[in-house]
């Protein structure tokens, strides 16, 4: 019966320090990079620019909001893409505040290095939310949010391309 009651109190003092450190990483609210993204996989920041790059065919070479792009034009494909940093936080300062909403929200901050189709390359930042809750390293994804924005980091446009010239024709 001794060893059945210290197994319970180590249970215990390990729940306690847990949770201990989960309220004082969530009081701080920290940048959380990088960060363990659990619940829905779609809220994982490859699926997301993976989905947004879909859904729109590519990215735009300016900024943008992302559900008010009123000229398709502006979105080029993108030949190559990959993550360079991805940051979470919850959307209020208050880690106990965001505790006590019925659906909490986390802000997304993801730098990407882009190669467009045309030739363009450079850094871009999405930007949006998604419901969930963080206490770094951790981030509980709970849901969807609309497409965010895109901010143009930096940009080398792409290379001129040559005039194209028709050919002569034979004067016959």
């Amino acid at each position: 019966m001794k060893t059945v009651t210290n197994v319970i109190l180590v249970i215990l003092i390990i729940a306690v320090i847990a949770i201990a450190l989960f309220f004082r990483q969530g009081s701080r609210n920290p940048l959380c990079q990088p960060a363990v993204y659990l619940g829905r996989p779609g809220n994982q920041p490859r699926a997301i620019i993976e989905g947004l790059i879909d859904d729109l065919g590519g990215l735009p070479q300016q900024n943008a909001r992302l559900d008010a792009i009123d000229d398709p034009r502006i979105i080029v494909p993108v030949d190559d893409w990959r993550i360079r940093s991805a940051v979470v936080t919850n959307s209020n300062d208050s880690f106990v505040q965001t505790l006590r909403e019925e659906s909490p929200v986390m802000d997304y901050a993801i730098d990407l290095d882009v190669a467009w189709e045309d030739g363009a390359a450079g850094i871009v930042q999405w930007t949006g939310w998604r419901y969930g809750l963080v206490s770094c390293p951790v981030a509980v994804s709970k849901g969807g949010g609309p497409m965010g924005a895109i901010r143009i980091v930096e940009l080398t446009p792409a290379p001129p391309q040559p005039d194209e010239t028709p050919e002569a024709t034979p004067e016959g």
